[in-house]
């Protein structure tokens, strides 16, 4: 909006500069230019579950059917089989890892957001965030994440909603960037996801459904 004051205030002087005779020409103090550029993507984002592997589009993740358990101790216990996903930065032909060679600091790295809005997240107590079912008729089960192939309930990832998302963006390096912040092998990320308890108590029976965006972010 100050640029858009700006103008119409440039305008309107240069228009009551017209209205005045000068005995001499004038020359501009400075010069404003627009430059900007539009390119292809460099890279895409694949998403593997250990079963399917997708590129640039939605993955389902399927933690099956399991039975309740008859007690539970503590909020966030565990239940069933949990998912590790792997997220990797391919070449915008799908034919390889995206690479950046020339590229150092920061500009070596590439991130993954989990665009994330504030009614998906829960917080049963301090220091716990979960993501709340979507299917508003199905189990009161949550959905826990961890960074890496790690036990979500060890080593939670705090969740937070889109403005001014941090802990829910992921972090890792390019292929040939060498060596990797997150995962197993350069230019990969992994998350783990598992259904988990709510309260300390049984949860009720049920389906479970969450969808979350993701956004491929690098320079």
């Amino acid at each position: 909006m100050r640029l858009n004051h700006f103008k119409k205030t440039a305008v309107s002087i240069f228009l009551g500069m017209g209205m005045v005779q000068f005995a001499q020409a004038q020359t501009a103090n400075a010069t404003l230019s627009y430059v900007g550029s539009v390119t292809a993507n460099t890279c895409t984002l694949q998403l593997s579950d250990g079963v399917r592997t997708v590129n640039n589009t939605n993955l389902n993740v399927d933690f099956g059917t399991f039975s309740l358990p008859t007690t539970v101790a503590a909020i966030g216990t565990a239940l069933g089989t949990p998912k590790t996903l792997t997220f990797t930065a391919r070449n915008a032909a799908n034919t390889a890892a995206c690479a950046a060679p020339t590229l150092t600091g920061d500009r070596a790295t590439f991130n993954v957001l989990l665009d994330i809005n504030a009614a998906q997240i829960v917080q049963p107590s301090a220091g716990l965030t979960y993501i709340a079912n979507g299917d508003t008729n199905g189990t009161n089960a949550v959905l826990a994440f961890a960074r890496g192939a790690s036990i979500v309930t060890t080593t939670p990832l705090g969740l937070t909603a889109r403005s001014g998302n941090t802990t829910s963006t992921l972090s890792g390096t390019f292929a040939a960037a060498g060596g990797v912040t997150l995962g197993s092998t350069p230019g990969t990320i992994q998350l783990t996801a598992q259904l988990a308890t709510r309260a300390a108590a049984v949860p009720t029976a049920g389906n479970f459904s969450a969808s979350i965006p993701l956004f491929l972010v690098y320079q």
